[in-house]
């Protein structure tokens, strides 16, 4: 996940040291991407094919737990939103979608 979400990530807290993939950045343990990590893929383990597109379902239920769940900072973009396509990707490799 940080290989495709940190990396360009604008509130991605680098501490002066180069970005790497290997290593938790210090924002990991704030960001709601991954505090919610696994509740999405529970849910993306879960989607039913018959309820459509993958992609569409999990985009739904991203954006209806950012409608029950106020932001942190109303005034930054969400990274659940921000991210979303990113995050569908690479859910859908886990879960092989």
């Amino acid at each position: 996940m940080r290989a495709d979400i940190c990396r360009d990530c604008p509130q991605r807290t680098n501490d002066g040291k180069p970005f790497d993939i290997d290593h938790q950045p210090a924002c990991e343990k704030n960001c709601e991407v991954f505090k919610d990590l696994p509740t999405l893929l529970n849910t993306a383990k879960l989607l039913d094919p018959m309820v459509g597109s993958f992609e569409r379902a999990m985009r739904g239920r991203i954006h209806q737990y950012c409608d029950r769940v106020p932001p942190r900072d109303p005034n930054v973009r969400r990274p659940l939103l921000r991210h979303c396509r990113r995050i569908i990707r690479v859910l859908a490799k886990i879960v092989g979608h």
